[in-house]
């Protein structure tokens, strides 16, 4: 007969002593994973934490893939129940950093805190403002003498979410999908052996066709898309910023001397690329 444990809560204090310096630690560094999964996010990839905005510190900055480019994210965690301190402070930091995506994290949302962010994402989605807010409450439990496991739980989100999440599924890809997915990890291993990009978090690209990753900068990315139909490859750097891509572009003559005249400009609604092309670019062969 299979026995039968019983589920115990266990204080967020025995397992991270210190919400700054243990929690955050811990989220940054594993439990970024578990959180994008219950949220349904892409691939995700950490900033910095305690990123500072004026006088004040956000306690992660993270990014997400997107076909359309990169998602900045912002989390705040706060020990106990929620207050009027640290919803000013997570808007704040989201006003500061630009945010697409905003996430408060509490052992305990109250109700007028959960109707803030519930008004907030009608608000996004009546203006037709691209900005999402999730409350979400965070547990650890344990079955008998187990290890402890962390859960987190969706307390508020946009009410159109759910029809948003789009996940990529290797396993599902054709020939050609597959060979470019192939394609684009090695070569993102390759550049991260590099010492001009530095340590690359996670080098398994989100989708077949394209591939962000930090370069050191919160506003900008370098960003590889293979396009199978136009048959081309693009490798530079995206930037998410119009007045910084703006100023690059302006000053585009000294990017020239040092990278050559054979770039692509490319401005989009929040933002812009420069990108070398290799056209005639043929997943078959590679």
């Amino acid at each position: 007969m299979v026995k039968i444990g019983r589920l115990k809560k266990v204080d967020l204090r025995k397992v991270w002593p210190k919400e700054d310096k243990d929690f955050t630690s811990w989220l940054a560094r594993e439990g970024i994973y578990l959180l994008k999964d219950e949220l349904g996010l892409g691939e995700i990839e950490v900033v910095e934490t305690e990123a500072e905005v004026g006088d004040y510190r956000v306690d992660v900055l993270a990014v997400e893939d997107t076909p359309e480019g990169p998602r900045r994210i912002i989390i705040e965690n706060q020990y106990g129940p929620t207050d009027h301190k640290h919803l000013g402070q997570l808007l704040t930091y989201a006003a500061g950093q630009d945010a697409d995506i905003i996430i408060w994290i509490t052992e305990k949302a109250k109700d007028e805190h959960r109707g803030v962010i519930d008004w907030l994402n009608r608000i996004s989605e009546s203006s037709e403002i691209d900005v999402n807010f999730f409350l979400v409450r965070i547990e650890a439990w344990k079955i008998e003498d187990s290890d402890v496991a962390p859960k987190f739980t969706i307390i508020a989100s946009p009410n159109n979410w759910s029809k948003l999440i789009k996940k990529t599924k290797v396993r599902s890809l054709g020939e050609t999908s597959l060979r470019s997915y192939e394609f684009l990890k090695a070569l993102v291993k390759f550049l991260s052996k590099k010492k001009h990009f530095g340590k690359i978090n996670d080098p398994s690209p989100s989708t077949p066709s394209y591939h962000y990753f930090s370069i050191g900068a919160t506003d900008a990315w370098v960003r590889i898309v293979v396009n199978n139909n136009k048959k081309h490859l693009k490798l530079g750097v995206y930037i998410r910023s119009i007045n910084k891509f703006d100023h690059v572009f302006q000053n585009k003559d000294k990017i020239i001397k040092v990278l050559g005249e054979n770039l692509l400009w490319e401005k989009y609604e929040k933002g812009g690329a420069f990108s070398y092309v290799l056209d005639n670019f043929d997943i078959k062969r590679e």
